[in-house]
């Protein structure tokens, strides 16, 4: 007899320690993980140098000079560019080297570029 309720004993044990693992368990879990999801991609912006220095009207036609002017219709300028030595008749609104004449005066011509003035005088 002390046979059988020690197997029994064992048995209820053994039931119990299902159950208790069962009650842990989600029953309705699935029984293969899902996939992982693939991580996300971040686009890195390439670092743009710093612009370069801006360089002054005045410093940039430094190497212009005012030699004359010519009572045309319109009114034109006759300077020298010292650096490659000719001579350039511009009238106003017509760019020299990227920058615009904006007016002749009777004895200047004024220079505009990026919001900034210049005026070459005789």
């Amino acid at each position: 007899m002390k046979v059988i309720i020690f197997i029994s004993l064992v048995g209820a044990l053994a039931q119990a320690a299902e159950l208790q693992d069962l009650s842990r368990r989600n029953i309705f879990a699935p029984l293969i993980a899902p996939a992982p999801k693939p991580p996300k991609i971040q686009i890195v912006k390439p670092v743009l140098p710093p612009p370069s220095p801006r360089i002054p009207l005045s410093q940039r036609l430094s190497n212009l000079k005012l030699v004359g002017f010519m009572d045309t219709d319109p009114r034109q300028a006759i300077i020298e560019d010292q650096r490659s030595q000719k001579t350039i008749y511009v009238s106003a609104g017509q760019p020299i080297n990227d920058v615009k004449v904006e007016n002749i005066t009777n004895d200047s011509v004024i220079f505009t570029a990026d919001d900034e003035h210049f005026n070459l005088s005789m």
